[in-house]
């Protein structure tokens, strides 16, 4: 049946090897598939597939274990990592994961959500940056916010993230002219952007309980 799906809709089949089982909508705690991913994400999985996260959520038997490239704002500031980061003797392996984070990445265009773990973070964004990174696809994470209320999103493990390359202006001398007014309105857009990327990380931030 899965085959089926993926045919139809022109996404990959599933890996030929089996895969350790894994379940959608809980918690991002440590399985068996986690431990096989971590691996995998430390060596390079590959350029990727560039994947919305709305598409992870709904098809994530599909997408499962394989690389997704993704992009966004990160929301908030990434964290200490709520699912353990444990490398086992293994020649390529970092010598300790003490700089592994998560992160709840959005895309602006879409607003869709992947939560990711950086295993290396990657050179610092300037303000509301875009980030883009590849990673394996985990599962579906669900945790609770800081309201109580239930949220989930795609989960992703990744080595590192790039920074976005900043698009090169069409008219550079448009552009000098119409540099103080946009300064201005530049301003007051990143301030609303700031504050409404504020309110929705309260609604994703996860409980400290």
């Amino acid at each position: 049946m899965t085959l089926i799906l993926a045919f139809a809709l022109n996404l990959p089949a599933q890996p030929a090897a089996p895969l350790p089982p894994t379940t959608d909508g809980t918690p991002a705690r440590e399985d068996a598939l986690y431990r096989r991913l971590l691996w995998q994400a430390w060596e390079t999985p590959g350029p990727g597939e560039a994947v919305a996260g709305s598409t992870l959520a709904a098809h994530p038997d599909i997408w499962r274990a394989r690389p997704v490239r993704c992009g966004g704002v990160i929301l908030g500031d990434p964290a200490p990592c709520r699912v353990q980061v444990l490398f086992e003797s293994h020649g390529h392996a970092p010598a300790d994961a003490s700089r592994a984070c998560e992160a709840l990445v959005v895309d602006s265009a879409s607003g869709d959500r992947v939560v990711a773990l950086f295993l290396e973070p990657g050179p610092s964004p300037a303000a509301h940056g875009r980030i883009e990174f590849t990673g394996l696809f985990w599962k579906v994470a669900a945790w609770k916010n800081r309201r109580g209320e239930p949220v989930s999103a795609p989960y992703v493990i990744a080595r590192t993230w790039t920074l976005a390359s900043p698009r090169e202006p069409e008219n550079p001398a448009f552009l000098m002219l119409a540099v103080p007014g946009g300064i201005v309105v530049a301003s007051l857009l990143i301030g609303f952007l700031a504050s409404r990327r504020q309110r929705a990380w309260n609604d994703w931030i996860p409980s400290d309980n």
